[in-house]
């Protein structure tokens, strides 16, 4: 007695990009952070008048004290690892509308002159490489290819101990 098979089903691929290709403005604060990496290679944070705490990326009202934010400092590009997650699951890229090269690194970056951390990429993808407080630095695109958005940072590289 033979069993019966179900017919194979062909999947067939229809590229579709996820992204709708608008440009909103960003608003004065976030406006200027996201020039001063564009234009200089500098990350900018507001700091709270009232707290101190430094805000990244920059907001016009502190998330703590509710009160309006208008004192900027400079902050380095280097920094320490608050932590990091090594990805292994391809997920899309929403602004390319494709799919992200696995393994990568997220982590949330302290830079050295506040208390904020920023969210980005690490260029090192094995865990066994890592740790929590592990020094690291921006990486910047090349003059006349920055945009003007986070990603103007390519990525933080890992200095070696």
């Amino acid at each position: 007695m033979a069993l019966a098979t179900k017919p194979v089903q062909e999947l067939i691929e229809v590229q579709e990009l996820m992204s709708i290709p608008l440009v909103f403005s960003t608003g004065p604060t976030m406006g200027r952070f996201l020039a001063e990496i564009r234009d200089h290679k500098r990350i900018w944070a507001n700091q709270c008048p009232n707290c101190g705490r430094t805000q990244l990326p920059p907001r016009i009202v502190c998330a703590e004290c509710n009160v309006e934010v208008t004192e900027w400092v400079e902050l380095k590009t280097s920094g320490q690892v608050v932590v990091f997650d090594v990805v292994y699951v391809p997920t899309i890229n929403p602004l390319t509308g494709k799919m992200r090269e696995v393994p990568y690194t997220t982590c949330s970056i302290k830079l050295d002159g506040g208390d904020a951390t920023l969210m980005h990429f690490l260029d090192e993808t094995d865990p066994k490489k890592l740790r929590v407080g592990q020094r690291v630095e921006a990486v910047f695109r090349p003059d006349g290819e920055r945009t003007g958005n986070v990603l103007d940072i390519l990525y933080f590289h890992v200095i070696p101990d």
